[in-house]
């Protein structure tokens, strides 16, 4: 860690101590709840104590209709995750979660961040809450990264699994992750670990502390946390370094019962080489090599502009993904501190602050690659080989096609380097009565700085190639110094491995350089109570409202501001939200402790919204609880939830992506290459969803410890808002969408020359399935089994039944796909933990499903059935006390345990799988 890393950290902590002083409140004395069986985890006893995510109600007796999951602290250490995304990617209702050890990075985008995806829907549609509250974002899509959390202050995750718009406001389509702090912790807790993977790499170290004491009528909790991971390169796996394609199947013989495609290794990037290769005309495949000297070699297959099959693995050919990594290494570091002060009576008031910084570092492909196009060599090019110039010179060339995968120009590397700061403040209040008063105000400001280095500039890039011989010195310049000679210009030689120089690579490669500043204040508060009742019990009532101001403003380089970059290029973007709100949430009993009516109960919600950017929505919840007899709970719920376009969505300006996309013009099928941009789009609304859910609670009272839960979804959101892709946008035109083909510019001919992808209103999405819970807690000895313990059982699945994409009246079906959306049918969860006085062994497997490798290949591909993979993992614990109220604990745990390797075609680790392989960590935890 850097002097600098560690003096920003450790003033971050300091500066969070210092804001731990007495001040408003947040949560006093809770009325205990009963038990939710869908909420429960291993520890029920501790579950039993709390308030879970999902209403503004807090009444003895309620349950929300709204499954709840909860990951309490149990799992949470003896999972040991490195990252909270960690204890949450594999939960079955999370699909495509983003960590930087299961999705892969770019020079754009988010890759290297963490984010929680409930349903596959998108993290943007997954509202965050840290301790109930809105964090700021942190991300270029408005979403929040996970990594700077606070870990070690995090007791528990309440994982509303349904729509929650009406509760919660804007993003909660999916539902909702709510991060609960400790506010109440005691004594001191220190942790230190270490991790490393069987091949030996991977390397991970965290250190965290905290703090909790009470001085007089001040309850204080200060404390931070650190974290690095070295990361993996892709190279060092096997199943790497063997690409994966779709080619034609050599069996395939009509009526024969092959099909005509098939999913193989060994598929190398066509038309380049490592040091350049002449591509078609009569010298088509000679090879440059070192030195000057050249060869004509003989494809794997025959090529296509995507691939050429080789028989076996091949060092001497590229691939696109050869400079890429498998996990991107990691540092970051969090600090927070809160301070609780008790008012009397029944009231309390807590200020605290939070920093976070987190610095995700990868690479990609060669700054310089023959991914960006072929390169035209003219036949007076300084550097070209005496005997290639010759034999132009007899074939009467005037020039060539070069493919050059430019390894020796280094990879595209970026640094992005995330922080954020956090003040909040709140109060709660009895007011007498049963009702109660809350009160918050925060104000959260993040800062995304994203480095993009070796990058080719395009004007620079084109000039350097063009080399020829000076007339007045006899040696090699650019083309355009003979005009310009102050350009300053270095050419460069382009012929074989090694041969640029770096004077040249220091002319054409430049840095591309944002800093993302965002701000987020909100103001909440809201009253509770009980009203009045009926026969069958108190009417629990909240109304509340909030208030929120998010800004966001993005400056960039010069270069990057003038789209000079081959890619990358981000722009300068600004701009602002206004957002108030009010709501108000009731629950109804309607009958209790009848027969077949032991309990039946309504709840309801509406929530109305004004966005400054998009107008006024409305979002509703109506649901119930009818239990006809103790242990046994109906539950159905349906709402209307929304999510309104973020600043990025709405302000983005137009960015150049590729200069030559390939497309079909859809006038006369003909292919053709064309430009591509994004662009904001400020005329979008907020997008629309309707969630229905329905389940069964079990909760046996001749079996205590064990709950069943099964609950039915489903979601469909109309004018979801995404990007169109390239050819769609050119064929909705073709069909009539004039909207459409405002964002096609075209020549003097009709031909497109360029495409820029808006963001729109035009998406649907439709999504069921079935959640099923199951827990069971029992003490061995009661059971007959002389040596006790505990032993905690759960499982949790999910099955998807349906998952459809509308783009433009085009129907998707998604459901089953690993490769392009990652959304196989099943994914299970399952956990066996045993305690007994200060030992616990744990054994949990994950489950990620079979499917397809592409959905649009049915029928096509031979082999197109991809596996489902288990992956078991192994923990230990042993507690020593040494004291009063002090322990000593060693842990370990095995991830991976039989090091299951990602299944065929997914050499890069899609579709969420393990990179790592096997991987262990052993640590210590010393409480006082």
């Amino acid at each position: 860690m850097s002097i600098r890393y560690r003096r920003r950290l450790l003033a971050g902590a300091a500066f969070a101590c210092l804001l731990a002083t007495p001040a408003l409140a947040q949560q006093g004395p809770q009325p205990k709840p009963e038990p939710d069986p869908a909420a429960s985890g291993p520890d029920q006893a501790t579950i039993e104590e709390i308030i879970v995510t999902g209403s503004h109600i807090e009444r003895a007796g309620f349950s929300a209709p709204t499954p709840v999951t909860v990951i309490g602290s149990d799992i949470l250490e003896t999972r040991a995750p490195s990252v909270l995304v960690d204890a949450l990617k594999f939960l079955p209702a999370f699909r495509k979660t983003s960590t930087p050890t299961t999705a892969g990075v770019s020079v754009s985008g988010t890759g290297g961040q963490s984010f929680a995806n409930l349903r596959g829907l998108d993290p943007r549609r997954t509202l965050v809450l840290f301790d109930g509250q809105r964090m700021v974002p942190t991300t270029n899509t408005e979403t929040v990264d996970l990594a700077l959390l606070p870990q070690i202050f995090v007791n528990r995750v309440d994982v509303v699994t349904g729509g929650a718009s009406a509760a919660y406001g804007s993003d909660a389509v999916a539902g909702v992750v709510n991060f609960i702090v400790d506010s109440r912790f005691k004594g001191l807790d220190a942790q230190l670990e270490t991790g490393i993977s069987t091949h030996g790499d991977g390397a991970s170290r965290k250190a965290a502390l905290r703090w909790g004491g009470t001085l007089g009528s001040v309850h204080l909790i200060a404390g931070g946390e650190y974290y690095k991971n070295d990361g993996l390169d892709a190279r060092s796996r096997d199943y790497f370094t063997a690409p994966y394609g779709v080619v034609s199947n050599p069996a395939y013989v009509a009526g024969n019962g092959q099909l005509p495609l098939i999913l193989t290794r060994y598929n190398y990037t066509p038309n380049s080489t490592f040091g350049g290769l002449i591509v078609g005309g009569p010298l088509a495949n000679t090879e440059f090599l070192s030195g000057g000297a050249t060869r004509v070699i003989t494809p794997c297959s025959p090529q296509t502009s995507t691939y050429q099959l080789c028989p076996g693995r091949r060092d001497d050919l590229p691939f696109n993904s050869y400079e890429a990594m498998l996990a991107s290494p990691q540092e970051r570091g969090t600090a927070f501190a809160r301070a609780t002060v008790d008012l009397g009576g029944d009231a309390e008031a807590y200020v605290d602050g939070l920093y976070g910084k987190s610095v995700t570092r990868f690479q990609t492909v060669p700054a310089a690659t023959a991914l960006n196009g072929l390169i035209t060599i003219k036949n007076d090019n300084a550097f070209l080989p005496a005997q290639i110039r010759s034999q132009m010179a007899a074939l009467g060339l005037t020039s060539f096609q070069l493919g050059r995968f430019s390894h020796d120009n280094g990879p595209t590397k970026a640094t992005r380097t995330a922080e954020v700061w956090r003040l909040s403040a709140g109060l709660r209040m009895g007011l007498g009565a049963g009702w109660t008063l809350k009160a918050s105000a925060s104000y959260g400001e993040s800062r995304l700085e994203t480095l993009t280095y070796n990058t080719p500039i395009r004007a620079r890039y084109a000039q350097a190639i063009d080399a020829v011989i000076s007339p007045t010195t006899g040696q090699p310049v650019c083309r355009s110094t003979l005009t310009d000679p102050s350009n300053g210009c270095v050419p460069v030689n382009l012929f074989g491995v090694g041969s640029p120089s770096a004077a040249a690579l220091g002319y054409f490669l430049g840095a591309a350089e944002a800093d993302l500043r965002t701000r987020l204040t909100t103001l909440d508060a809201s009253l509770s109570g009980e009203p009045f009742s009926t026969w069958a019990g108190p009417v629990s009532l909240a109304v509340g409202g909030q208030y929120r101001h998010e800004s966001l403003a993005q400056t960039v380089d010069p270069l990057s501001a003038a789209n000079a970059f081959i890619y990358t290029n981000p722009q300068p973007l600004s701009g602002a939200i206004d957002v108030v709100e009010g709501y108000a949430e009731t629950v109804v009993p309607l009958a209790r402790d009848l027969p077949f009516a032991h309990n039946l109960e309504l709840n309801a919600a509406a929530r109305v919204t004004h966005y400054s950017t998009s107008g006024t929505v409305a979002t509703w919840k109506v649901g119930g609880n009818y239990e006809p007899v103790e242990g046994l709970r109906f539950r159905v719920t349906r709402s209307r939830d929304i999510r309104a376009p973020n600043i990025v969505e709405l302000q983005s300006p137009r960015v150049m992506q590729t200069s030559n996309s390939p497309a079909i013009d859809p006038r006369n099928l003909q292919p053709i290459s064309v430009s591509t941009f994004t662009s904001g789009n400020a005329g979008l609304v907020p997008e629309k969803a309707d969630t229905f859910s329905a389940g069964v609670v079990v909760q046996p009272r001749f079996l205590p410890g064990f709950s069943l839960s099964v609950d039915y979804f489903d979601i469909k959101i109309d004018g979801a808002i995404s990007q169109l892709a390239l050819q769609p946008i050119l064929n909705g035109c073709q069909a009539g969408d004039q909207n459409l083909c405002g964002f096609i510019t075209r020549d003097a001919t009709g031909k497109p020359v360029s495409v820029t992808s808006s963001y729109f209103n035009f998406q649907q999405i439709r999504t069921n399935g079935i959640d099923i819970e199951a827990a069971y807690r029992a003490d061995l000895r009661r059971l007959g089994i002389a040596s006790g313990g505990t032993l905690t059982l759960r499982g949790l699945a999910n099955r998807l039944g349906k998952y459809d994409i509308g783009n433009a009246g085009v129907i998707t079906n998604a459901l089953g796909d690993i490769n392009v959306f990652t959304l196989p049918r099943w994914t299970l969860d399952l956990s066996a933990l045993y305690e007994r006085g200060g030992t616990t062994l744990g054994m949990d497997a994950s489950y990620l499903g079979s499917g397809n490798y592409q959905n649009s290949l049915i029928g096509q591909l031979q082999n197109n059935h991809i596996e489902g993979v288990w992956y078991l993992n192994l923990s230990a614990e042993q507690e020593i006390g040494w004291g009063e109220g002090r322990t000593f604990t060693l842990y370990g745990r095995i991830d991976n345990l039989l090091n299951r390797e990602p299944p065929f075609g997914f050499g890069g680790g899609g579709g969420n799988y393990d990179r790592y392989g096997r991987f262990f960590k052993v640590g210590v935890r010393v409480r006082m």
